[in-house]
């Protein structure tokens, strides 16, 4: 989407990242000034996911989720978007700046706030499936100084009637991030939190070591 560009009262600045099905902005409030994150998917996506997250996010209120802004769909570039505060660089970004060697009193440390990130997200009954140092981005909160993004494969875990996880479920296609899924994503089944939590466990690992096995 051409700079300059102004959808449902934000002017695209520039593009910050693309992936297979769509793109992220910095964008303006033309209101406000104020400058904001806009994702976008394309209509043609053969996985939808946009819609997921923009209804995951409105649920979310704690410091360390993105802020849910505004969300719809535009005809001009078909596409859906999903606006949100606008956040800093990635866990993985800055790992891959310093050259994959962080001192291992930060891996520790930055591993263990990602945790207490994962346990707030699943507190809300959902699991994550992509769970990776790249979708840990950083904010100005001293307090809360990591931001847990991308929910596109999130879904729910907790059934809302027994208030049990449900059972592992055999998936028909791959999900997540190679890397850093557990033997059962591998094996495309499904086992719920544990295997957000052996995919933080490989992302502690690759943080600490600068790579792993």
């Amino acid at each position: 989407i051409p700079s300059g560009t102004v959808i449902d009262g934000y002017e695209i600045i520039v593009l910050i990242g693309a992936g297979g099905f769509g793109g992220i902005y910095k964008v303006k409030e033309l209101e406000s000034d104020q400058i904001y994150a806009m994702k976008t998917e394309s209509l043609d996506s053969t996985r939808r996911t946009l819609p997921i997250e923009s209804n995951i996010l409105k649920e979310l209120h704690e410091e360390y989720f993105p802020k849910y802004r505004k969300s719809g769909t535009n005809e001009q570039f078909q596409v859906n978007y999903l606006i949100m505060n606008y956040l800093g660089a990635s866990i993985g970004e800055i790992q891959a700046y310093h050259n994959y060697k962080l001192d291992i009193e930060v891996a520790y440390h930055v591993s263990l706030i990602m945790l207490g990130t994962i346990k707030g997200f699943h507190s809300y009954g959902y699991i994550h499936r992509d769970i990776k140092p790249n979708n840990f981005l950083i904010q100005q909160n001293k307090q809360y100084p990591l931001v847990l993004i991308d929910f596109g494969l999130s879904k729910k875990h907790i059934d809302p009637e027994t208030k049990k996880p449900f059972p592992c479920q055999d998936e028909k296609r791959f999900l997540g991030t190679k890397k850093f899924s557990s033997i059962d994503v591998l094996k495309l089944r499904s086992c719920g939190r544990k295997d957000d939590l052996i995919s933080w466990f490989y992302s502690f690992l690759d943080l600490a070591c600068g790579t792993l096995p």
